[in-house]
């Protein structure tokens, strides 16, 4: 799976860049483009609003029922999302896969790459024990990581910057939660079990 994954990856990167250098439409906007949407792109050169884009940023869900795909609007897309990986019970719960052991309790910092610019704003605010929320970490944010007393990502495996990072600091650190970035907000407070791959949400 994880050689298969690479191959996908590194092609997918190449397609991705070239069609960037043919159309001018970002990487990171590609993203929120349908399949039908990049074959026009491609073909006829015709962008999405870059407002649409904007919308899908909050969250896109297709959903393959009986060899049809569905597309869930943004709003849509969230509710769908929070079903998903928030269990129905009165304690709230988010899952991913264990890269650091041990267990910490603490406020939200969200940290994602799709703004960066509000990085140093939010670093510069972090507590001594507030738990990063990332789609990954990188080494820009690893004053953040040094603060931290868990670290929770959207992606990686456990050789990923953030798994590694993680074990050299000896804090939890729980790895591909899909959406934890999209779940969860600053501020609120949450117990990381990384015993056992668990982000549960604590009530205030």
């Amino acid at each position: 799976m994880r050689f298969a994954w690479m191959k996908l990856a590194f092609y997918s990167n190449l397609i991705l860049n070239e069609v960037e250098k043919r159309t001018g439409v970002s990487r990171e906007e590609q993203r929120y483009y349908s399949s039908e949407e990049h074959i026009e792109l491609v073909e006829n050169l015709k962008k999405v609003d870059e407002k649409i884009l904007k919308e899908r940023e909050k969250g896109i869900v297709k959903i393959l029922d009986d060899g049809n795909i569905i597309s869930l609007t943004p709003k849509e897309s969230i509710e769908f999302i929070k079903k998903v990986h928030l269990s129905q019970n009165s304690e709230e719960m988010l899952g991913g896969t264990t890269a650091s052991p041990g267990k910490t309790k603490g406020r939200v910092v969200i940290l994602s790459f799709r703004n960066t610019e509000e990085h140093n704003d939010k670093i510069a605010k972090m507590q001594k024990g507030d738990i990063i929320i990332s789609e990954m970490t990188k080494p820009s944010i690893m004053v953040a990581c040094e603060k931290a007393g868990a670290i929770v990502t959207d992606e990686g495996g456990i050789l990923s910057h953030a798994a590694i990072v993680s074990r050299e600091l000896k804090i939890p650190c729980i790895i591909g939660t899909k959406n934890a970035t999209q779940i969860l907000k600053d501020g609120d407070l949450i117990e990381v079990d990384g015993d056992n791959g668990i982000i549960k949400i604590v009530k205030n």
